[in-house]
């Protein structure tokens, strides 16, 4: 199985973006939070995975690392690919931390997209929100990780050697669109 792996900031737009993709591209969306959700059944809550202890969160990602080769590891020979949903960055004891680069080939990726929006509408998103309890935070720290995710985004395509896309999500029916175009055009 192959992924193409979509990510951006907390109200980005991602999850919106990626299952209108899906729905497009007739495949299969997912969030590597719903992942850490099943490795860590007593987290019932994606943003409560925001607020994790270091050692917890790493706990967790042991088990999620675990599970990915059957889906991406060599034993898995579908031909099949996925939209994968994931961060390449958290907020963590005030700094963003991002992961490290040598991890993203279990990921089996076409392709990486990073979604970003204007600051201000993200910080209006995170607290308009009833349904979600994300850290609101600052406009201009919300600025500085989108710089710091599309940093990180050119390290793991370079690294992986596979293609990068930057979508601005003004507009979700451009963005999707955008997005569409560029997957389909990925080599299989």
């Amino acid at each position: 199985m192959r992924s193409i792996l979509i990510t951006g900031v907390s109200a980005s737009g991602k999850s919106t973006l990626s299952h209108e993709a899906a729905r497009v591209l007739r495949v299969t969306a997912y969030d590597y939070a719903d992942l850490m959700l099943k490795a860590d059944p007593a987290i019932t809550d994606k943003d409560a995975l925001e607020t994790l202890d270091e050692e917890h969160r790493r706990a967790i990602y042991q088990k999620v690392t675990a599970l990915l080769p059957s889906w991406f590891g060599p034993a898995n020979t579908s031909d099949q690919t996925i939209l994968l949903e994931n961060h390449l960055s958290v907020i963590h004891d005030g700094r963003i931390a991002t992961f490290r680069t040598t991890a993203y080939p279990r990921y089996n990726a076409r392709g990486l997209a990073v979604v970003s929006a204007d600051p201000q509408v993200i910080l209006a998103r995170r607290t308009a929100d009833p349904t979600r309890h994300r850290r609101p935070g600052t406009v201009d720290q919300i600025a500085r990780q989108q710089v710091i995710n599309q940093e990180q985004a050119q390290v793991i395509t370079d690294f992986l050697e596979i293609p990068l896309l930057l979508v601005e999500n003004t507009d979700l029916a451009a963005s999707v669109a955008t997005f569409v175009r560029w997957a389909e055009g990925l080599a299989a």
